[in-house]
């Protein structure tokens, strides 16, 4: 009776060490759980503040942004572009890695309902979208600056082309007014001006039509 009860007392042991075995693994699994599912909510609220913070910081650099009179703004306006879109594309590439977090915490979230993580993410979709709509609002008036400053570049060089032309025929001119005894050479000038001016004047038309399409760009403005 005895070497039965004994034997009764080691199953019940045995019975009682899995169980605090099986505790402590689950417990221990539990544990990693929940670390893992915190570090992915502070990863989450880290980009979701750092979303926030980088349409305030857009938002700075593009402050005060006017209508280009010339290169020079047109170039600055488009570095101010250029620099508002490196920050928020730095944003965007690393949402794939946080969705895999976000994944991964949805699934962790599943045994502990009481989190509510599912409003979290809500949330956190909710700044997304917003980044995602700023961005491509952000993209295309980018694109306008640079064709902004491509087209007053453009501008400029035809400026400068015609003004340059202009004072070269005036030169010439001169020179022709006080050599009057040379007719050759008078005329062989007025035959180059009367070919370079149809060239100019195709010139001063394109410079015209640029004009208008910077008109078209700020809006009519």
């Amino acid at each position: 009776l005895c070497w039965v009860c004994l034997v009764l007392v080691v199953f019940i042991l045995l019975d009682i060490n899995t169980e605090l075995i099986n505790l402590k693994t689950k417990t221990e699994q539990s544990i990693a759980n929940i670390t893992e599912l915190n570090d992915n909510w502070l990863y989450m609220n880290d980009i979701k503040n750092k979303i926030k913070t980088t349409k305030e910081e857009c938002k700075t650099i593009l402050e005060l942004i006017e209508t280009p009179n010339d290169l020079t703004e047109a170039q600055v306006i488009e570095d101010k572009y250029n620099k508002a879109l490196k920050q928020s594309t730095a944003v965007l590439d690393v949402l794939p890695v946080v969705e895999e977090s976000v994944q991964k915490m949805m699934t962790l979230a599943e045994n502990y309902p009481q989190l509510n993580i599912k409003k979290f993410n809500q949330i956190y979709k909710k700044e997304l979208e917003s980044l995602e709509t700023y961005y491509a609002d952000l993209k295309e008036n980018a694109e306008i600056a640079h064709s902004q400053q491509v087209i007053w570049k453009q501008v400029n060089q035809t400026k400068d082309s015609i003004l340059q032309w202009l004072s070269d025929v005036n030169i010439e001119l001169l020179d022709c007014t006080n050599n009057l005894d040379d007719i050759e050479k008078i005329k062989n000038k007025l035959i180059k001006y009367s070919e370079e001016k149809e060239l100019n004047l195709d010139l001063k038309n394109n410079l015209v039509e640029k004009i208008k399409k910077l008109q078209k760009l700020n809006g009519n403005k």
